[in-house]
């Protein structure tokens, strides 16, 4: 039986009744993380899944390590602190306890566990179900690691095109993601699908996760290089729905990269050149585009800001969460678009492309 209140004992039982001994190690933006699982079929998919972050000769240093224990989900004896729900949350997604050598967060709704170190991380639970989970903490240590280095989160996907990078960002379901696919399939590179880090101060490049784009049914069909991701009778189905309907189906599908768009199409870096901010809506207006200064786009700056959650423990114990006004700074030099009117994904994919190719919108 482990101390519960020694962080280090509670890693230790975890290691020694779950031993993770599949190794894979994983490289993105200059980031080295070496991940133990105790699943092959786990190991397995998160290979496949990171395929093009894979170092084929691990090296001796990481900048994290992660244990991965696959696991009936179980209690801890801890009296938790919910962590409070962001603003586009409606449920508690986390509650957590603070040790003295680090965190443990408990997953509400797939009853994961995460340990958090400084050097030493873990996650426990269900996690061949819960693959994404394992996913989303991987990149949640990279998170972490450019925060506590002067960065900000974003909430926005992110394309380069011609050594320039846009993020795109909007309300949720607005179209970050779709309207991202849609430059890539007219030419453009993946840097991010949900998740952007932006230097406070301005400085380049912003960066992405290693998180491939999670996409709903609408956005496969109306895109042909990714429609081959749903069966052919589901097509058939989705040809007789209006464009509402289909734009709230909301089952996931992970669009990987490499698979639907071709090797080293994936580079989660990339020079900050412009801000896209959806607007728009669901009408038979024209779209309109319109540039601003990030201090003119204030209001819309709500959309690309991005409370950390309960996996990220601040290495600074001053740290406090950033305001509008930071991301004013980091933008400073940014021109940000406003897209608003009726939703027009061709005209918006060409008006954004555009610019990374010309520094113009062509208006």
């Amino acid at each position: 039986m482990p101390d519960y209140t020694d962080f280090s004992s509670v890693l230790d039982s975890v290691h020694n009744t779950y031993p993770a001994t599949q190794q894979l190690q994983l490289t993105f933006n200059n980031f080295v993380v070496t991940i133990f699982i105790n699943s092959k079929p786990l190991a397995a998919r998160l290979g496949h899944y990171f395929s093009e972050f894979v170092l084929k000769r691990p090296q001796p240093h990481a900048d994290t390590i992660i244990t991965v224990h696959d696991a009936p989900e179980f209690t801890l004896p801890y009296n938790y602190t919910q962590a409070p729900p962001t603003a586009t949350q409606r449920k508690i997604k986390h509650e957590y306890v603070d040790l003295p050598e680090g965190r443990v967060v408990h997953h509400l709704r797939t009853g994961m566990h995460y340990l958090i170190g400084s050097q030493q991380n873990c996650i426990i639970g269900p996690c061949l179900q819960y693959k994404n989970q394992v996913v989303n903490f991987i990149n949640s240590r990279f998170i972490s690691n450019r925060i506590d280095n002067g960065y900000l989160l974003g909430h926005a996907a992110g394309v380069t095109a011609n050594g320039r990078g846009m993020v795109i960002a909007g309300s949720s379901g607005a179209g970050k993601s779709t309207l991202a696919l849609h430059m890539l399939t007219n030419g453009a590179d993946f840097v991010s699908n949900d998740r952007v880090l932006l230097h406070h101060n301005g400085s380049n490049p912003f960066y992405g996760t290693a998180q491939q784009p999670r996409i709903n049914p609408g956005t496969a069909f109306n895109n042909p290089s990714l429609k081959g991701i749903l069966s052919p009778e589901y097509c058939k189905q989705l040809e007789h729905m209006d464009s509402e309907t289909l734009w709230k189906l909301e089952h996931k599908y992970d669009a990987l990269i490499p698979e639907w768009y071709g090797k080293h199409r994936f580079i989660p870096h990339a020079p900050l050149s412009g801000v896209a901010i959806i607007d728009w809506n669901h009408n038979t207006q024209p779209m309109v585009f319109e540039e601003f200064t990030a201090e003119e786009a204030t209001e819309y700056l709500i959309h690309i800001m991005k409370k950390n959650d309960a996996l990220h423990v601040p290495k600074n114990k001053d740290y406090t969460e950033p305001a509008i006004t930071d991301y004013i700074q980091a933008l400073d030099d940014t021109p940000v678009f406003i897209i608003r009117g009726g939703v027009d994904f061709p005209k918006a994919t060409n008006t954004l492309l555009t610019f990374l190719h010309t520094g113009s919108t062509g208006a």
